[in-house]
């Protein structure tokens, strides 16, 4: 079974994207092909990536937001795109508000949404 077969054992389809252009999740907009991109939106994703990786010893490429990332050489058999965003306010008093927020979550968007 070859990698695109495998990651689909895992992923909705429309999670697991093939000779993509990585230019529209990158900050920067440098256009690159990569081989697959894998998008994780929902926790259950992470789950799920979890034990694919656990079983295939693979090491994917991490893409956050894109920011400060130029892709020069497809090096990783996949990439990941962290879409999963999650917020959660923990406490809110009169000073301090404390949330807990995914990795995935644009601190731009936590500071307009809060502030």
């Amino acid at each position: 079974m070859n990698l695109k077969e495998r990651l689909l054992n895992y992923f909705a389809p429309d999670q697991v994207l093939f000779n993509i252009d990585i230019a529209p999740y990158l900050t920067s907009k440098v256009r690159k092909k990569i081989s697959c991109l894998v998008r994780l939106r929902q926790k259950h994703d992470w789950q799920s990536l979890s034990e694919f990786l656990k079983k295939e010893k693979i090491v994917p490429g991490i893409i956050g937001g894109g920011s400060n990332m130029v892709i020069i050489k497809d090096q990783y058999p996949f990439y990941i795109l962290n879409q999963y965003r999650h917020k959660e306010i923990i406490a809110d008093d009169k000073e301090t508000v404390l949330v807990k927020v995914s990795s995935g979550y644009n601190m731009n968007q936590l500071v307009n949404e809060n502030c």
